[in-house]
């Protein structure tokens, strides 16, 4: 997926860095462009974004290296665009990004062994063009934006409890 131009994309690359060479593969089923991927199992889940009409996408799709294929799963339950996704335990969270009204703070999590999607407690500060990483069981999303205003948050998401905490915030 992406933007090419004007154009959103369907196109599916693989890298191979031991050849140094680009293979095309199965196109997605739906362009699509600012959405989030995740990888559980040797399968890359596709999330949200924008598609070709400019609308928000609440479909995610995943893809199967080893059949070359593609499949629809469950809806995330709020469609956005710029949001982030780590995977803890096999399960992949889905925080923040920009939906209808501006910068969101919905913290959501799906469970591929379900095909489900859960609602968790909301991130503590709404934003979008940030980054997440998970690191020893917890979520940290850091940066992003609220409107046009740069955001140097630090917040930390424990999925065992259901809780975020404020963390020091980055020096720029």
């Amino acid at each position: 997926g992406g933007t090419a131009g004007s154009d959103v994309l369907d196109q599916n690359l693989c890298y191979n860095p031991v050849t140094k060479k680009w293979t095309v593969k199965a196109a997605m089923p739906t362009k699509r462009r600012y959405f989030t991927a995740a990888t559980i199992g040797g399968k890359i889940y596709v999330i949200g974004g924008i598609g070709q009409g400019g609308g928000l996408l609440s479909t995610m799709l995943c893809y199967d290296p080893n059949t070359d294929g593609w499949s629809v799963k469950a809806d995330i339950p709020t469609a956005r665009s710029y949001l982030s996704s780590s995977v803890i335990s096999d399960k992949i969270y889905v925080i923040g990004g920009s939906g209808a009204g501006g910068a969101v703070n919905a913290n959501e999590c799906y469970d591929p062994n379900t095909d489900s999607w859960s609602v968790k407690a909301d991130m503590l500060n709404a934003r979008r063009y940030h980054t997440s990483s998970a690191i020893n069981g917890k979520i940290y999303v850091i940066g992003g934006n609220v409107g046009s205003v740069t955001s140097s948050a630090n917040e930390c998401y424990d999925p065992n409890t259901d809780v975020w905490s404020v963390k020091a915030d980055m020096p720029t």
